[in-house]
């Protein structure tokens, strides 16, 4: 995605440090809560605190609730299931190094899975001769 290979140590701060970060903010949140106050004053009402948390909750609990749904709805037993949902695609861009290989495999075949090369192309401008040289 960004061209290059990061560094090992972003696969584990991305496994492990953020997700761990981002759960210990919203328990200490949870742990700490106290109602919002305005100017340490006025107390706002409990459906003003609900419909904050009910905000709040519908972009925190998207991912969670698809995980659900789509565990419920798949055939199979939970760790079929799960097997399943963790597994990539089949039809997902391959690397470099898979494309290569898998290129030499259909060219070894005589297979016509290789994309033409497109027609050249007639210059009929001067503009365009005179674009191409610079």
């Amino acid at each position: 995605m960004i061209g290059y290979r990061p560094s090992p140590v972003i696969k584990y701060c991305w496994l492990y440090f953020t997700p761990a970060t981002c759960f210990g903010t919203f328990a200490f949140a949870l742990i700490k809560y106290s109602p919002l106050k305005y100017n340490n004053e006025y107390v706002y009402p409990w459906w003003g605190n609900g419909i904050g948390w009910v905000l709040a909750l519908s972009s925190m609990l998207c991912i969670p609730v698809w995980i659900a749904v789509k565990l419920y709805k798949t055939p199979g037993t939970l760790r079929e299931r799960l097997v399943f949902l963790t597994t990539p695609s089949i039809d997902l861009p391959k690397s470099k190094q898979e494309q290569a290989r898998l290129l030499a495999i259909f060219a070894a075949d005589g297979d016509s899975l290789h994309q033409k090369s497109p027609p050249p192309r007639k210059d009929t401008s001067p503009l365009m001769k005179r674009s191409r040289n610079c």
